[in-house]
């Protein structure tokens, strides 16, 4: 069997798999994607900004301290 006639068979087996999926479920299946992955990046930045804001407050808090000891001494 030639290199030619294997790919053929495999690209036409492609092709049917491709045809079996409607282009409505691929719309519906990209736009599922598509939210699902801004939910998830909307989610993870707020984490972040929440744990940015936690790390600000407690240096601010350490710098505060070490500015009474400071003064103390």
């Amino acid at each position: 069997m030639s290199r030619a006639s294997i790919h053929t068979r495999v690209s036409s087996a492609a092709e049917v798999n491709m045809a079996d999926v409607s282009e409505r479920t691929l719309q519906v299946a990209i736009v599922v994607s598509f939210a699902a992955g801004f939910v998830a990046g909307w989610q993870a930045n707020r984490m972040r900004r929440k744990f940015l804001d936690w790390r600000k407050k407690r240096l601010q808090d350490k710098l505060a301290e070490t500015q009474k000891k400071l003064d103390l001494s």
